[in-house]
């Protein structure tokens, strides 16, 4: 039924019809109903609590990971830096003969 012919054929006294409708739900589905509701509702709230916290250990991962990111860069630096060393002093006649150089250089300028 589309709503003018509703109108037409019972006029404007809908809401005593309405009243007088029989429920199909007894007063236990209507009880249970509304426990479901309120069930609903709370497990929405503990869903949205926990969606902000885990919203909230996003961020300190993302910000742990760029630490780790730059600590990872700084320590693959280091470990340039003291291969390079190694090598130098690795030869360690090639240091002595170098400071000996120097030496007698430093001495010759005096």
């Amino acid at each position: 039924w589309v709503r003018g012919q509703w109108r037409k054929r019972y006029g404007s006294n809908m809401s005593i019809l309405l009243y007088s409708w029989p429920n199909p739900y007894s007063q236990a589905d209507l009880a249970f109903k509304q426990e479901e509701m309120e069930k609903s509702e709370a497990t929405a709230k503990t869903l949205d609590v926990e969606n902000t916290k885990l919203q909230q250990d996003l961020v300190k991962v993302e910000e742990l990971d760029g630490k780790i990111t730059s600590e990872l860069a700084s320590l693959k630096d280091s470990i340039s830096t003291m291969t390079r060393e190694i090598e130098v002093f690795a030869d360690l006649q090639g240091l002595q003969s170098d400071e000996e150089e120097k030496k007698r250089l430093l001495t010759e300028e005096k």
